[in-house]
């Protein structure tokens, strides 16, 4: 009855840790993003500082949440 109730619980636990690593497969917002510089387009954050503006560069928007990966 002991080895029965132990073997229970291990494939208990067993199935919740597959079941959960299952649910956890990375998305497309959790990966890098690799892009030439060179085909990044950069905006200016202060146009009216001219050259000397810092700038930035909108990499990707998450079409569900909407987060935006930056490049500044």
């Amino acid at each position: 009855m002991k080895i029965k109730t132990v073997l229970l619980i291990t494939s208990l636990l067993l199935s919740i840790v597959s079941t959960a690593s299952r649910a956890q497969s990375p998305s497309p917002a959790n990966q890098p993003i690799f892009q030439k510089l060179d085909d990044a387009k950069l905006d200016k954050i202060l146009p009216d500082l001219g050259d000397n503006s810092p700038e930035i560069c909108i990499l990707h928007i998450d079409p569900d949440t909407r987060a935006t990966q930056l490049l500044i």
